[in-house]
């Protein structure tokens, strides 16, 4: 499965993690733009890439949104348990699998 992710760090060891979970290719977001305004820059990127997955870092809303407007089976979330100055050393990796992802959005 080919992946974009959505980092400015580096993954390093988390990398391997997510190999083992299935995941053969990864694409860095910021080396295609420089940053993002709505998930709809990251749907762009995805569906140029020919992405079936996104790797975000420690946005639960972020990662949900992308489930349910770019159609995807799975989303990854990775939270940060120990950081360097450019490389996640270790994390916590979420797997989000969804069927019937509905986001509503309300003002009050």
């Amino acid at each position: 499965m080919k992946a974009l992710v959505v980092s400015r760090l580096s993954l390093g060891r988390v990398y391997e993690s997510l190999i083992k979970l299935g995941v053969k290719e990864f694409i860095d977001f910021y080396e295609l733009k420089d940053g993002w305004k709505s998930e709809r820059d990251i749907i762009e990127e995805m569906e140029k890439e020919k992405c079936e997955t996104a790797i975000i870092i420690a946005n639960f809303w972020l990662a949900l949104r992308l489930l349910a407007k770019a159609k995807l089976k799975k989303v990854f979330v990775i939270v940060p348990k120990a950081v360097g100055i450019n490389e996640v050393y270790r994390a916590k990796i979420y797997e989000i699998i969804a069927h019937d992802v509905v986001i509503l959005e309300h003002e009050g």
